[in-house]
Parts: C-alpha cells; structure tokens; sequence
C-alpha cells in the first residue's frame, strides 16, 4: 500500500495538534516548572507569612506526607529559611514565603535507602506550599 503526503488541511491539522499537545504539557506540568528563587522584598511580612520557627518539624511532615516512597528519614539537613518566591509556569504566578534548602535521605516501604535527595522548598503558614527538586 503506498502512503502519500499529507493533504494541506491534514498538515496544518497535525501541527495544531502538536501545538497544543506541547502548550498543554507546559501549562499542566506546574512541578517541571516551578522555581523558587530569593524573594526581591524579605522584609515584608504581610506577603512572606512570619518566620518558621519549626522549620525542621514542617520540612520533616512534607517529606513523610507528599514524598512518595518514603516512610522513614535517615537524615535530613534544613537551611536556615530566608525570604523567598516561587513562580509556577509561564504565567508567573507567584508565592512568597520562606525558602529553604533541604537534604534528605530515607527508607522505602520494604526498608531500601533511597540515597540523598536535594530540594529547595516554600513554607508558608507553617506548610511546605511550593517544591522544586535539585538534580
């Protein structure tokens, strides 16, 4: 059977739907796209939220409760958090809160190490609000 290129109609369909395969992909992957970078304005509270004092405690809750796989921490190593933003996507919306680098390594449910993972995470109100993993 001989196959023949596609008919002009059919071109412009397959790239409209490539294009729109590709802008949902980017519009609907927020994890891929996060950044959490220094915040431009620390001393503002009323948008940062106040200082986590039990960052350690807030940082240990996330890994148990979001971080699949893990059911146990062996180690876990927080910064000190400073003021920080985290934007999402291409649109740029934008959280304040508290950054934090985080060091971490733990046991799976059949008890294997999972090796040392790397995160800068966003606290705010006393939760992790935004993510990002560090290769």
């Amino acid at each position: 059977m001989e196959t023949y290129p596609p008919t002009e109609g059919e071109a412009l369909f397959q790239r409209l739907l490539l294009s729109t395969a590709l802008a949902a992909v980017l519009v609907l992957s927020p994890g891929c796209l996060t950044t959490i970078s220094e915040s431009p304005t620390p001393d503002d509270v009323t948008q940062t939220g106040p200082f986590p004092d039990d960052y350690t405690k807030i940082v240990r809750k996330w890994i148990l409760e979001d971080i699949f796989r893990i059911v146990s921490i062996d180690s876990l190593d927080v910064s000190t958090p400073e003021a920080g933003v985290s934007r999402w996507g291409l649109l740029g919306s934008a959280k304040q809160g508290w950054r934090a680098n985080v060091q971490f390594s733990g046991r799976d449910r059949i008890g294997s190490s999972t090796g040392r993972m790397d995160y800068v995470v966003l606290i705010k109100d006393g939760e992790v609000v935004a993510s990002q993993k560090r290769p």
